[in-house]
């Protein structure tokens, strides 16, 4: 016994000095996040198999609560937990809810959720594994304050980017001008993209051979992942705030699926590109993925107008609980960093 508690404080010792140590660079760069701390990561499991214990995954739950200006803010909130195995982010329900998936337990295991309610009110909070497994393998992090969190720029959170070819930039932006030529709105623009992209689904084409937006939209491609990419390489050239919203309905990615999310008039805007539809919120505005998260009832077979409906239906089998289980990830436009070509 005595051993083996030297083995935990060895364990905790080491763990509390990489944190220490790497925390500053942890945020230094946002896309860098992510990389670095699954390193970290696989240090410290390394660490608790050394010492006889076996990690084993988990997920998080809890609640933010909130007064005053904070209560809106507690609904369709962004919950992302830097040490995520897959990534992927909670959205928070009416009432301040999430369930986080993917983390690994272990003795003296520490996740950083970062809680976003927009670009202007980022925070971070620290929560800390129990000693043993939980019950159910769900970790109750209890009600979280939200203002009595730390706030950090969102600049400096673990963002993700795409990146998109700069050899391509003139073509992806005379596509862009084309294909909104008699547009007169927001809209109208991005749903003509959408509608275009859509045309562009090929099914016997490989979704793994393509180095860049432009090939896929030559050669048409598969897979929604692929389409969502070309798009929004299309929008970004035409000047919008991008970026690829990726979906599961459940933590075990049964169905996901990836659209595009475009910024105009204050609010993010959702677009799909594989059936190159848009769901109509209730303020009759195309609604983004919080509202959709939030409702997805919105979701209904009136938007598929003009698609098979064998296709529409088992769309709507999944597609209502991939945006109601709240799991997404977001990509976002990185203009500064490019690669390939066609």
């Amino acid at each position: 016994m005595k051993r083996r508690s030297k083995r935990l404080l060895v364990v905790g010792f080491v763990s509390a000095l990489l944190s220490m140590l790497l925390w500053p660079l942890l945020f230094a760069r946002a896309d860098f996040a992510y990389k670095l701390n699954r390193t970290v990561q696989k240090v410290h499991v390394r660490l608790a198999v050394l010492c006889g214990q076996k990690p084993r995954p988990v997920s998080l739950s809890g609640k933010l609560v909130g007064s005053g200006a904070f209560v809106e803010s507690l609904k369709g909130a962004e919950v992302a937990a830097v040490e995520s195995t897959s990534g992927y982010a909670a959205t928070t329900d009416e009432h301040g809810r999430f369930i986080m998936p993917h983390l690994i337990w272990f003795p003296g295991a520490r996740y950083t959720l970062i809680i976003t309610v927009d670009a202007h009110n980022v925070r971070r909070v620290i929560i800390s594994a129990p000693a043993t497994y939980p019950t159910g393998g769900v970790i109750d992090a209890g009600e979280l304050l939200l203002e009595a969190q730390r706030e950090i720029p969102f600049a400096k959170s673990p963002i993700r980017h795409m990146n998109h070819d700069a050899l391509n930039g003139n073509y992806y932006k005379d596509l862009f001008e084309r294909l909104t030529a008699t547009a007169e709105t927001d809209n109208d623009k991005i749903a003509s993209v959408c509608r275009y992209v859509a045309t562009r689904r090929n099914f016997y084409e490989n979704p793994w051979s393509f180095r860049s937006a432009r090939q896929i939209l030559e050669r048409g491609a598969p897979h929604c992942s692929n389409l969502a990419f070309a798009m929004a390489a299309i929008i970004a050239a035409g000047g919008y705030p991008t970026r690829t919203t990726h979906t599961s309905d459940t933590p075990e990615f049964i169905h996901t699926h990836v659209v595009v999310e475009v910024y105009y008039d204050d609010a993010w805007h959702l677009y799909d590109p594989t059936y190159g539809i848009s769901f109509l919120g209730r303020s009759g505005g195309v609604a983004g993925y919080k509202e959709l998260r939030l409702d997805p009832q919105l979701i209904t077979e009136k938007a598929f107008r003009g698609i098979e409906p064998i296709v529409v239906k088992e769309a709507m089998e999944w597609m209502p609980n991939a945006y109601g289980s709240g799991l997404h990830q977001f990509y976002y436009i990185n203009e500064d960093v490019f690669f390939g070509g066609a």
